[in-house]
Order: C-alpha cells, then sequence, then structure tokens
C-alpha cells in the first residue's frame, strides 16, 4: 500500500527511484547550511504548504486512508519561530466508533492517547531528574534493590532468569535489556491499587516470571516490559508516582497543560473521546504500570513544548541533548537505528527540488499506538523543525505510516531546499580584503558551501586545506565545500562568529557501494568525516574558516590559517 504513496508524493523516499544517486562530494554528517532563519519567509516552505492539501487528497483517492472513519492532526514547529509554522486537521466524516469531537472541531490543544510516545516522556523525566546521561550507566538494582533481592527461578541458567545488576538504565531506555513485554496480563489492570497490580507484584512478576529475550546489548528488541521498570526507576528517583512525577520534572518547567497519564477531567475537554474501552478504546484505560511505556494522554500544544524544550536544550545541557540523540543500536534495516528510545530514520533527502542526488539526514522519531489511537514525534535537528502526527480512529494503526511519510517527506525536505534558498540568498558570494579573496557558491545538485576559488595574496590556496598540501594529478579536479558545525559565539554588534569547516575532495571520487548504485560491499569513497581538522605547524588548522553573519546575511569570512578578514564585496552568486 505505501508503494502507491509514494508514487504520489511530490517529495520522494529516493531508494525507489533507480536514477537517484548520492551527492557526487561526501558531506559531514549533519546540517549543510544555516537553519537560523524563518522558514515561512522561503519559496521552498511556501510551496510546501500549499502542495500538502493535495498530498493528503491523493491518499484519500488512493483509498491509503479512509477519510470517512480517520481524523488526524499535524503540526509542524520551528526553533526559530518557536512556534507552529503549519498545521492540518482533517475529522472523519462518518466516524464509526461512537467519537464524541470538541464543540469547535480537533486542532492544535485536541487531546488523544499517544501511545508508546510516552516512553520519551519517560526516558525525558529520568535525565532531567538525574541531571544528565551518567543515569545511563547505572545498574537498575541501584534504584530498585528488589530485583536483586528476589531469588530468581534457576539463579545461573541464563535461559531462565535475569541479572539485573547487569542490566543497566541505558539498556532498558534503548530496548536492549532483553526485558520483553509484560510478564503477566495480570499486571494490564484497569485497576493497579488491587491485588496482583501492585509496584512490588509488578517487579517480583518482572524478576520470577519472566525469561531473557536475548542476552543484554545484545541489539534492540522492542520492550514495553522494560519502560514499565523505567517507570518504577522515575518513581524511586522522585518519590512520587508516575503521573505527579511527570508533571513535577517534565509539565511545570516546562509549561506542559493538558499531558499526564491520568485521564483528562471535566464536561468540556477539547479531545477526541472514544468509548467502549479495549481492545476498541484506550480511553480511560490508565494502568499506572505500564504508564510509562504508553499511557501518556497529550495534543500538539504539549508535544511542540516538548520538542523545542529538546531542541534548544531546555532541560539538558548542549552537549548532553546531542549525546541523546545519537544512535545506541542498530537494526537489519540501513535506515533504521535506535537511540533511548527514538526511533531514527535515516533520510535521502534531494538536496534541492528536482535534483536527482541526495545526502543523508538523520529524523529522531518516536511512533506510538493503542486502541483507537495512535501517534507520531518526530525531530530535524539539522534543519530546526519538528512535527507531530496524532490519529484516531478504527484505523488508526495503519494510518500513522502514510500519513508521516506525507508529512516527513513533504516538510522536512522543503526545510532542506528552504535553507540551501537561504544560503544561496544570504552567503554566497565574493569575499576579499583588497589582497585576497574567496568566492563562495551554492549549486543546485551539490550541498554545502562551494569555494570556488580561494587566493591569498594573489595565490590559489585551496590545495593547502588538503593534508599535506598537494599538487593535484593529471586529470583530476579540487572540489571543497564549506559545512558548519554548530559552533557560534555572538559580538557586542550582535553579529555571530560561526564556525565552519572546509572539506575538500578530489574527482573524480571512487565509485559507490553497490547499495548506492556503485560496486563492492565497502564505501571507500565517504571519508570526509576523519579528513579534516589536522593541524599544519606553520599555518596552524587551515581547513577552519569563521563566519560572520549580521542579520542574517554573511557579511564576512575569516581565516586565522592566513590571517585575512575578507569582506563581502557583491550579492549573491549562485547555480541554484
Amino acid at each position: 500500500m505505501l508503494w502507491s504513496l509514494v508514487s504520489i508524493l511530490p517529495l520522494l523516499s529516493l531508494a525507489a527511484a533507480k536514477d537517484i544517486q548520492p551527492t557526487e562530494e561526501c558531506p559531514l554528517l549533519g546540517p549543510t547550511y544555516s537553519s537560523d532563519f524563518d522558514l515561512t519567509e522561503t519559496n521552498a516552505f511556501s510551496e510546501a504548504k500549499k502542495d500538502f492539501p493535495g498530498v493528503v487528497k491523493k491518499i484519500f483517492e488512493d483509498e491509503i486512508v479512509d477519510p470517512k472513519v480517520s481524523s488526524f492532526t499535524i503540526d509542524v514547529f520551528s526553533t526559530f519561530t518557536n512556534k507552529s509554522i503549519y498545521s492540518y486537521s482533517h475529522q472523519a466524516t462518518e466516524p464509526s466508533l461512537n467519537e464524541s469531537f470538541p464543540e469547535g472541531g480537533i486542532g492544535d490543544k485536541t487531546i488523544i492517547r499517544v501511545g508508546s510516545v510516552s516512553k520519551l516522556f519517560t526516558v525525558y523525566a529520568i535525565l532531567a531528574q538525574a541531571g544528565g546521561l551518567e543515569v545511563f550507566d547505572h545498574s537498575v538494582t541501584k534504584y530498585l534493590p528488589e530485583l536483586a533481592q528476589y531469588p530468581p527461578k534457576e539463579k545461573d541458567n541464563t535461559l531462565e532468569s535475569f541479572a539485573w545488576e547487569n542490566i543497566t538504565i541505558g539498556a532498558l531506555a534503548t530496548h536492549q535489556a532483553g526485558t520483553g513485554q509484560f510478564a503477566n496480563p495480570s499486571i494490564a489492570c484497569f485497576t493497579p491499587e488491587k491485588d496482583n497490580c501492585s509496584t512490588s507484584e509488578f517487579l517480583r512478576e518482572m524478576l520470577e516470571e519472566k525469561v531473557p529475550s536475548q542476552p543484554v546489548f545484545q541489539s534492540p528488541l522492542y520492550s514495553d516490559g522494560g519502560f514499565g521498570v523505567l517507570g518504577r526507576v522515575l518513581e524511586k528517583m522522585t518519590g512520587k508516582n508516575y503521573n505527579d512525577a511527570i508533571q513535577i520534572v517534565l509539565s511545570k518547567p516546562l509549561g506542559l497543560k493538558d499531558t499526564g497519564s491520568i485521564i483528562p477531567k471535566g464536561d468540556d475537554v477539547d479531545a477526541i473521546i472514544i468509548p467502549g474501552g479495549p481492545p476498541t478504546s484506550a480511553w480511560g484505560f490508565d494502568n499506572q504500570l505500564t504508564a510509562p511505556s504508553g499511557g501518556i494522554y497529550s495534543n500538539h500544544a504539549d508535544l511542540r513544548t516538548l520538542g523545542l524544550s529538546i531542541l534548544q536544550s531546555k532541560l539538558l545541557t548542549p552537549s548532553e541533548t546531542r549525546a541523546w540523540m545519537k544512535p545506541r543500536g542498530h537494526t537489519s534495516s540501513l535506515v533504521t537505528t535506535i537511540g533511548a528510545p527514538w526511533e531514527i530514520n535515516r533520510l535521502t533527502l534531494p538536496v534541492a527540488p528536482g535534483s536527482k542526488h541526495y545526502r543523508v539526514s538523520d529524523l529522531y522519531t518516536k511512533g506510538g499506538g493503542q486502541p483507537g489511537y495512535t501517534a507520531i514525534f518526530a525531530l530535524s535537528p539539522d534543519h530546526g523543525i519538528g512535527f507531530s502526527v496524532l490519529v484516531a480512529g478504527p484505523t488508526a494503526g495503519g494510518d500513522r505510516w502514510p500519513i508521516r511519510a506525507a508529512v516527513g517527506e513533504t516538510f522536512v525536505a522543503a526545510a532542506e531546499h528552504a535553507a540551501k534558498e537561504n544560503a544561496a540568498k544570504k552567503f554566497s558570494g565574493v569575499f576579499g580584503d583588497g589582497k585576497s579573496n574567496m568566492t563562495l557558491t551554492v549549486e543546485k545538485d551539490h550541498v554545502g558551501l562551494g569555494m570556488e576559488n580561494w587566493y591569498v595574496d594573489g595565490v590559489e590556496w585551496r590545495a593547502n586545506i588538503t593534508q599535506p598540501a598537494l599538487s593535484l594529478p593529471k586529470g583530476k579536479d579540487l572540489i571543497v565545500r564549506l559545512y558548519p558545525t554548530g559552533l557560534e559565539t555572538t559580538e557586542d554588534d550582535g553579529s555571530t562568529i560561526r564556525q565552519y569547516r572546509a572539506v575538500p575532495e578530489i574527482t573524480p571520487l571512487n565509485p559507490r557501494p553497490a547499495i548506492e548504485g556503485g560496486k563492492g560491499l565497502f564505501d571507500d569513497r565517504c571519508i570526509t568525516w576523519f579528513s579534516t581538522a589536522f593541524y599544519d605547524l606553520e599555518t596552524g588548522i587551515i581547513d577552519e574558516f569563521h563566519l560572520k553573519v549580521r542579520n542574517g546575511e554573511l557579511v564576512a569570512v575569516i581565516s586565522k590559517a592566513a590571517e585575512k578578514v575578507m569582506k563581502r564585496k557583491n550579492g549573491g552568486k549562485t547555480g541554484a
């Protein structure tokens, strides 16, 4: 069914197209242009917003999503504007589950259940409460000594019992503890306070009745049961029950208004309420033992606040945020890796509208689903944007995936193209100081800022960026492109000084591996990650440049190695 979706989206998943190839150059992983600009002021994003209703219409027409029974809302947000930059809602025209909808229609503040997106709330709260990522290395028995006290069924039989002292918080958060699903149906009860639903009974079952699904840190295997344990860890850390812990650690400092693991109260709740209970609906099923894995209620407004707090490091330091948002385990897919608890999609983004060349960009997501409700939460650090998708109805379980594809393939790609558009207008041009000059370009099928030339006192210096400085072999060309590193500082006049890294490559390059249209198993071409920041005894680090940006425009390029400050001499120059 998804293949029919691919054929109608304006911005495709490139793996399906045989004539699509990686960029000629091998960019550094991460943003290829600055994301510090207003996406809504670009043609690329304006076109995406204009086209998106047609994308949804086509999904309906192709019967990928049934508009009669499916209700969904979409929100796209930006760190530059700190607000929503696009929203879309569809309410089922012939609802089949006796849903009740808010009087004014569904939208930004409409509450639904977000399923396993709850896992993200759980891990974020643990990290915020612990004050950083060191907690990932702690044994779970540090917080739950009960797991070390209960005698295992067969202490020395690794097929039958866990050595909980070897299971860390990080192993649980990345689905690599071997804890599998919940141990016994009795813990999935409606009234956790009754017999067989207590925390102590839950931990006893996890210890005595669970068997390992795999060795610790073997590989990611999805584990709802492990997040039940993490919920108990958060309770021990805060001295509060799970719902109160989320309120104290996340909702209060961030200003979340409608997020929690207890059913929203009141007669006029802005929510899609599906009656009936499991297996039709999860509404009101508030088991606090399973809540850390899939029991949160939330809406776009709170998810946007949560996403912005992560991208802007509101509760963690920037370095801790970057460490958290990294892969911690691989799957058997070439384009999906696992974090804590991120589901990281390695996107192949077209580098310009209509281009047949792509680059890799990581999208950090978390999906969730419960009876009647599903959700997708996604962050793109490369572009400073995020989005959420909330779905309700009898087909919600399947509908979230094509809707996610439509949103991601439209708006993440649009953000990539908008960054190129902005760079062409604000960063390309000629820069010089009278004796030295540099030309920066932005080209359609290429990424980053192209260093077309760089003359220092009349001598071409680009070859000096390579280690060691070289004379080009016959028939070979040198390309140099600049990529932002994320390091920057602010000057007294409000200008920012941003560090960019110059990456040299000799073309034509070696073939890509067979999986990318080349040959062989190994990629001997994309090696730029270990070809940067070398130190030259005479000039220092020659591939480091400082770009001075004022009011969003590049006004000067600074080379510490050449001791040159080259100021803008003309307007933009681009082939894009």
